[in-house]
């Protein structure tokens, strides 16, 4: 097992709903963690991982982040 932890920087414009009031984190294309601010842990057995982030406001869901790529070795 390997704790990945994640970061990045909030969006820099918005979509015409404000700041960013949460984040969704995404494994693999699957929701596994919503935070509410610019960090996230994740806690993993050896593969290979990929993840993206959204942020949310007023106006809804934004677009996903470019992706990041983990691999925890055996």
């Amino acid at each position: 097992m390997a704790i990945i932890n994640l970061t990045w920087d909030a969006p820099s414009t918005d979509n015409g709903g404000g700041e960013a009031d949460s984040y969704t984190v995404y494994r693999n294309g699957v929701v596994i963690n919503t935070a509410s601010s610019t960090g996230s842990t994740d806690d993993v057995p050896e593969g290979s991982y990929i993840y993206t982030v959204t942020a949310t406001n007023a106006a809804g869901e934004g677009p996903h982040s470019n992706s990041s790529s983990v691999t925890v070795p055996a």
